[in-house]
């Protein structure tokens, strides 16, 4: 590989980025979500062995799709700016990381503005540059660790999951950092 790849709990980096493509592709989805916590480490220039994969991304996590109409999907969007959640220090769900870090997207676009304290609020969720239908049905991809707990009710409550076994999502970080980078 020719360039480093950074990593940031709390920012979007080209690694998780495409990483959230990846996913949202290789499900054949309209939308991917995953967390900047999920990868706990950078790649250092040069050649890339499966063994740093896993070091960067040891998570027994499987990729998953959930079916959520519009209005959930909103809900789910809201959830991924509360920093409360972003700070989290997860134990369990197969998760090893530290934090849950910034949520990133792909498939869609949020626009959103800071109150005065620096909150950061979604003001308006857009799917190919139409606002969010509520009444759609819309597969959203991520970690499988989202169907659980409460972290996500939208997610844990949907009657419609589809996980992908054997696969673990550092299969496809794998796959992305072999293709894109």
């Amino acid at each position: 590989m020719e360039n480093r790849l950074d990593v940031n709990w709390f920012d979007q980096t080209p690694l998780i980025k495409q990483l959230t493509i990846k996913l949202r592709e290789w499900t054949d989805s309209d939308i991917s979500m995953l967390n900047a916590g999920l990868l706990l480490d950078d790649i250092d220039q040069g050649y890339v062995t499966y063994g740093d994969v896993h070091r960067i991304c040891p998570h027994p996590i499987n990729p998953v799709t959930v079916q959520l109409s519009g209005v959930e999907l909103l809900e789910v969007v809201r959830g991924a700016y509360d920093e409360a959640l972003m700070n989290f220090e997860l134990k369990g769900f197969g998760f090893r990381g530290k934090v849950i870090g910034k949520f990133i997207f792909s498939g869609l676009d949020v626009t959103t503005h800071k109150d005065k304290e620096g909150i950061e609020h979604v003001q308006k969720v857009y799917i190919n540059d139409q606002l969010i239908d509520h009444d759609k049905i819309y597969t959203l991809a991520t970690a499988d660790m989202f169907t659980f707990g409460q972290m996500f009710p939208a997610i844990a409550r949907s009657t419609t999951k589809k996980f992908y076994l054997p696969e673990f999502l550092r299969d496809l970080l794998a796959e992305c950092i072999k293709t894109s980078f």
